[in-house]
């Protein structure tokens, strides 16, 4: 995958992070604030691990399919 699309998942991941955060303090927990908090903590791991899960994938049948129906089902 090029390195400009990992940069752009991470960029995004701690824009969605630091938003939910911001509120965050504010005092304003609810789903709406958690959900794009959780989504920007998991696309900047995925950004950063991106090769380590992957060469993992590789090695599991069962797991690469289940993470790509996992990635279709959110794309979807």
């Amino acid at each position: 995958m090029p390195k400009l699309f990992l940069c752009l998942l991470f960029i995004c991941g701690a824009v969605l992070s630091l938003h939910s955060a911001w509120l965050f303090s504010d005092a304003k927990i609810h789903l709406g604030t958690i959900l794009p908090f959780i989504i920007g903590i998991l696309l900047c791991c995925y950004a950063v691990f991106y090769q380590s899960i992957h060469d993992f994938l590789q090695q599991h049948y069962a797991l690469n399919l289940l993470f790509n129906i996992t990635i279709i089902g959110f794309m979807l």
